[in-house]
C-alpha cells in the first residue's frame, strides 16, 4: 500500500514497498518517488514522476515494508525546504528475515551538496533506528497496518505503530499501539 504526502509548494511525495526477487531471494525495499508538477487543476494521471529510488540504505537482502510518509514544512538552515520523514518496518538486522524493527528514513530537500538536493538520489537519504525493540510476529500472518508519523516545530518525528510483542502476556492475545520519536 503506498503512502502519500504533499509539501507546502504542492509537491507530491509517494513511498511504497517493492518486492524484488533476484536469484531466488526475496528483497522488499522501500521506494520513493515525487512529482513537482501536480498542481491544483491538473489531473493526477498527468503528474510527472521521477524514477523510483530505494531509500532503505542497508546492504542486505532482507525485507522492508509498510511505509508511511510525512512532510514537515518547517525550515531551518540545515533543512531549507523542510524534511521528508518515512517510517517503515524493517528486517535488516535479522539474518532469518523474520523479526522486524521500526526504522526512519529522512531527507531534507535543498540541503544536499552531493546531488540535486531534491531527494531523488539515495545519497541524500539517511536511515535511523526508531525503536530498539525487535518484534517477532508469533507465526501470525497479519502484522497490522496502522502506522503513522507526524512532527513538531523542533523537527522531531513522532511515530506510532501496532505490534504484538505482548502476545504471550496473560490476557493479551492481540496487538497494542506503540510509539517513539526521533530528532533529526
Amino acid at each position: 500500500m503506498p503512502g502519500l504526502a504533499v509539501d507546502a509548494k504542492g509537491g507530491v511525495h509517494m513511498v511504497y514497498a517493492e518486492n524484488v526477487t533476484t536469484t531466488g531471494i526475496r528483497n522488499g525495499d522501500i521506494k520513493y518517488v515525487n512529482s513537482d508538477d501536480c498542481r491544483k487543476g491538473s489531473k493526477v494521471d498527468r503528474c510527472s514522476w521521477n524514477a523510483p529510488i530505494t531509500i532503505n540504505l542497508d546492504t542486505t537482502n532482507r525485507d522492508q515494508f509498510m511505509p508511511t510518509v510525512h512532510v514537515s514544512n518547517i525550515t531551518s538552515s540545515s533543512a531549507p525546504m523542510g524534511v521528508i520523514y518515512v517510517t517503515a518496518l524493517d528486517r535488516r538486522n535479522d539474518p532469518a528475515n523474520v523479526t522486524w524493527q521500526v526504522w526512519s528514513y529522512t531527507c531534507s530537500p535543498g540541503a544536499s551538496l552531493s546531488s540535486s538536493g531534491s531527494c531523488r538520489s539515495a545519497d541524500e537519504w539517511s536511515n535511523m533506528l526508531v525503536s530498539d525493540d525487535t518484534i517477532d510476529n508469533h507465526d501470525q500472518n497479519f502484522i497490522g497496518d496502522y502506522n503513522g508519523i507526524t512532527h513538531t516545530k523542533t523537527k522531531e518525528a513522532y511515530v506510532v505503530w501496532v505490534d504484538d510483542r505482548q502476545f504471550d502476556a496473560p490476557g493479551n492475545k492481540g496487538f497494542d499501539i506503540y510509539g517513539d520519536w526521533s530528532k533529526r
